[in-house]
Order: structure tokens, then C-alpha cells, then sequence
């Protein structure tokens, strides 16, 4: 078992990759609904949804990375792959609101609304997909879980 899971293990409070990227998608989706509905109204509202967005969202990549581990061989490739796609999202995305937030200032947070629920909706959906297709890391499922405190 790899350094995580014997910790997790001897404390026996283990949760895995996949309840904290859950955890994490969640706390975005509502700041992110709550963003879309009350930032107009509230100063405060506004910084709290923003703050709950950046704490969901810090995690993905690396929790995206993890949980690939446990279906495939993950490689050099496949890392640059995940950099490629991550860098050239955050590019369109800047220049897609760039071009229109002048004229509808409420752009940016339907961008990032439409972007959470495409991202939820993919999460879901590559959990389905990867319980129906065998799985290359069976054995490295149990190394990867994280200590609560």
C-alpha cells in the first residue's frame, strides 16, 4: 500500500480520491448556482460564492490525475495531454468573456455556470463509463486514499 493509504489505514479514517473530488464538484456547483443568482445583489454574497468556487475548483486537476492513475497507466503523454487541454480551456475561455463582457456584464458567471454543469456532467459520466470498462489498475485502487483529520 503506498504512503497515503498506510496512514488512512492505521487511523482508519480513509477517504478516497473519488468521495473528495465528489465533495469538491459539489461545493462548486452551488457556489457557482448561487453565483449565477445572488452576485448582483450582495457584496459579500459575491465574495463568498467566488471563494467557494476557487476551494471547489483548486483540486481538480490534481484529483483528475489521481483518479486516471487508478484506470490506466498514466505517462509523460497523458500528463502533457492534461496540461495541453488545461491551458488551452483557460485561454478560450479568457477570450471568449473578453469579447463579450462589455456588452452583458453577467457573462463571466454564466460562462462559469454553463463550465461547472459540463464538468459535473463529465465527472459523472466518465464514473459511469469507467465502472462498465475493466479496470488496468485494480490493485492501485486501495493506494490511493487520503488521511481525514
Amino acid at each position: 500500500m503506498g504512503k497515503f493509504g498506510n496512514e488512512a489505514s492505521r487511523k482508519g479514517q480513509a477517504l478516497h480520491f473519488h468521495v473528495l473530488a465528489s465533495y469538491f464538484q459539489t461545493v462548486c456547483l452551488i457556489s457557482s448556482i448561487a453565483l449565477t443568482f445572488l452576485a448582483e445583489h450582495s457584496l459579500l454574497t459575491l465574495q463568498l460564492c467566488v471563494a467557494g468556487l476557487g476551494f471547489g475548483t483548486a483540486t481538480v486537476y490534481a484529483t483528475g490525475l489521481l483518479w486516471l492513475e487508478t484506470k490506466m497507466t498514466v505517462t509523460g503523454p497523458v500528463v502533457a495531454l492534461f496540461n495541453i487541454a488545461s491551458n488551452a480551456g483557460s485561454d478560450i475561455f479568457s477570450l471568449v468573456t473578453g469579447q463579450a463582457i462589455e456588452s452583458m456584464p453577467m457573462f463571466l458567471v454564466f460562462m462559469t455556470l454553463t463550465s461547472v454543469i459540463t464538468v459535473t456532467i463529465c465527472f459523472v459520466g466518465a464514473s459511469v463509463l469507467a465502472k462498465k470498462l475493466p479496470n488496468e489498475n485494480a490493485n492501485n485502487q486501495e493506494d490511493i486514499c487520503m488521511t481525514v483529520p
